[in-house]
């Protein structure tokens, strides 16, 4: 399944779990049937989707929130 990570280079930076809420709610409005999940912790938010590829989870969770660092991958590549 395509996933982001998505974190700061210091530990507990991560983006805080309302801010993540907030681009889960508004990425899941714009693309509604990619059915996006989160998990979070205050090191890293992980998005996760079974519909959206790789690529175009990355550019959504990008735009949503700006400023942090980002690892896409798909565990069912492995």
């Amino acid at each position: 399944m395509p996933s982001v990570k998505v974190y700061n280079n210091s530990p507990g930076k991560g983006p805080g779990n309302m801010e993540s809420l907030l681009a889960l709610d508004n990425i899941n409005k714009a693309h509604a049937t990619w059915h996006v999940t989160r998990t979070w912790t205050t090191d890293d938010t992980v998005f996760t989707s079974a519909t959206a590829s790789e690529s175009d989870l990355e550019t959504a969770v990008k735009a949503e929130l700006k400023g942090y660092q980002y690892v896409a991958y798909d565990l069912t590549k492995a």
